[in-house]
């Protein structure tokens, strides 16, 4: 009894350290799937109540984050389907490439923004529209993009997270850098002229 105990206690001080390396990345991370603070926050405080409760399913295979991002990711999903918000994807919202290109070409070459980026993106409300071009991606798009730029687990680990190979993840990084140029284009920068 003393050493299944002893391997309880262990576990939970492992545990109180995830949440000091990892609660801020996993914050991040809901805020941009779900756009809201508050709902991020319940997401991240549940996430860590199921990695306590599943902990001994842990094999560890893969990092720490990585696991603790797979459960968020269950979270985040369980969220929407609840609220029923669960955006439904349409072609606008999950371009391909013959959507930008045309035998190789622009199809309609992107507009010179005109702003300072690194002005707008210090701006409060350039960000709740980048949050919300970010929520109009598909979850495919929006996992992938989120996980690789804000650099919550590397490229591999995010390859093998999404079951998808190195270039299916590089075409979805290009696919949402592009809906999100389009979104922004239309939501933010278009009002700045």
């Amino acid at each position: 009894m003393d050493s299944e105990m002893s391997e309880k206690d262990r576990y939970l001080v492992e545990a109180e350290h995830w949440v000091d390396e990892h609660a801020e990345v996993l914050f991040r991370y809901a805020y941009m799937r779900v756009g809201d603070s508050n709902v991020a926050e319940d997401l991240v405080q549940e996430t860590f109540l199921a990695s306590l409760q599943s902990h001994k399913n842990f094999q560890r295979q893969s990092s720490v984050r990585t696991w603790l991002i797979s459960i968020l990711q269950h979270k985040i999903t369980e969220f929407f389907r609840k609220s029923q918000q669960n955006a439904v994807i349409v072609s606008d919202k999950n371009p391909s490439e013959k959507d930008f290109f045309e035998k190789g070409k622009w199809k309609a070459i992107p507009a010179r923004w005109s702003a300072n980026p690194e002005e707008e993106a210090s701006k409060k409300e350039f960000w709740h529209k980048f949050i919300n071009c970010i929520r109009l991606l598909s979850p495919a798009l929006a996992d992938a993009f989120i996980l690789k730029e804000l650099k919550i687990i590397p490229s591999n680990e995010i390859c093998d997270q999404l079951n998808i190979s190195n270039t299916g993840l590089w075409s979805r990084l290009h696919r949402a850098r592009l809906s999100l140029r389009r979104c922004l284009e239309k939501t933010w920068f278009s009002k700045l002229k």
